[in-house]
Order: structure tokens, then C-alpha cells, then sequence
């Protein structure tokens, strides 16, 4: 972003706010930004111009001014035909007042639910039928109605326990009802 988004952000809030993205956080940010410059912290990056951003993130200067380009030319149309963002949360990258990265990496507690179950934890296949003897319980696991959805909710740590245990009891029990068939 550049520091007129931030500054919209500081003044308005994000175009998200939740949990994960308080407005309280934007404004903080300057001090964060700071704090990040004194220390050598790497993972956040500011330059003046794109050419020193280019420089500091080890990109060809061209590149990242066609990336710039392209991107403002979706907030002109209001469509993002790259990555299909919202258009309300498109804003122009303009400058002004210098740019601002923040390096991502991946590093959140995991995924869950890679495999659909039914409410005795039986396994099911793509068209949501129960795959005989096969079960599923904890983290790998979710049911049809989705309990976690795709991600892990960082915000109530260890939340994910008492499913992978119960999850594990039923699985348990229904397996044995199987064999006993």
C-alpha cells in the first residue's frame, strides 16, 4: 500500500474490520513501522519511490511499475481481472507519501477439514456418499455442514481438542459397529 491508503484506513478504517483486522491496529502502524526500521526487521519494507522499492525487494524496476500499472488501471474500471478482488476494496496505489510492504509468510497453525465426513465420522466420497469402513476424526476431518469451514480459529487457541476428541470417540464407536456387522 502507499500512505495515502493508510491514511484513509487510520481515518476511515479498513475496508475489513474484524477480529483479525482491528482499525485500532492501522493506526498503530506508524509506531510498528518504527519500531520494525530500528531493529532490522526485514518484513517490512518502505520506500519513496518505486524505483527504491523495486531496489529493496530485489525486483526489476519495470516490472513492479507494470504491476503498479495494471493494478491501478483495475481501480479505473472497477474490476480486478487478475485476481477478481472486490471492487470495493480496490484503491489506487499512487504514492503518496512513499510505499509501504509487509512480507508474507506462511506460517498460520494449519488447515483443517480436507476430509468430508457425516455425522458418525464415516468418510464421504465426492457425491457425499459414505465410504463403507472408512472414517475420519480431528483436524482432517469436517462435516458436511462444515464446523471450521478451511482454516483453523487462531483466536480461541485450542479449539480444535474437544472436536479431535470427540470426532475420534465417534469414529471409534462407529468403527466397531461396522466390524461387529
Amino acid at each position: 500500500m502507499d500512505r495515502a491508503i493508510l491514511q484513509n484506513y487510520q481515518e476511515n478504517g479498513p475496508d475489513i474490520m474484524d477480529i483479525v483486522h482491528p482499525a485500532a491496529g492501522f493506526k498503530m502502524l506508524d509506531l510498528v513501522i518504527k519500531k520494525a526500521e530500528e531493529n532490522g526487521y526485514e518484513a517490512i519494507i518502505t520506500a519513496d519511490s518505486v524505483g527504491e522499492l523495486a531496489e529493496k525487494l530485489n525486483i526489476p524496476a519495470d516490472k513492479l511499475q507494470k504491476t503498479i500499472d495494471d493494478y491501478n488501471s483495475y481501480c479505473d474500471h472497477g474490476q480486478d481481472r487478475e485476481f477478481f478482488k472486490n471492487p470495493d476494496y480496490l484503491h489506487k496505489l499512487t504514492g503518496e507519501g512513499g510505499y509501504l510492504v509487509g512480507k508474507f509468510y506462511s506460517g498460520a497453525y494449519g488447515t483443517v477439514g480436507g476430509v468430508k465426513i457425516d455425522e458418525n465420522c464415516q468418510v464421504l466420497d465426492d457425491e457425499d456418499q459414505v465410504i463403507p469402513g472408512l472414517y475420519s476424526a480431528g483436524s482432517d476431518a469436517n462435516t458436511i455442514n462444515t464446523i471450521y469451514a478451511d482454516s483453523y480459529n487462531f483466536t480461541l487457541p485450542g479449539n480444535t481438542m474437544g472436536f479431535a476428541v470427540n470426532s475420534g470417540r465417534i469414529a471409534g464407536l462407529e468403527a466397531v459397529k461396522f466390524i461387529e456387522k
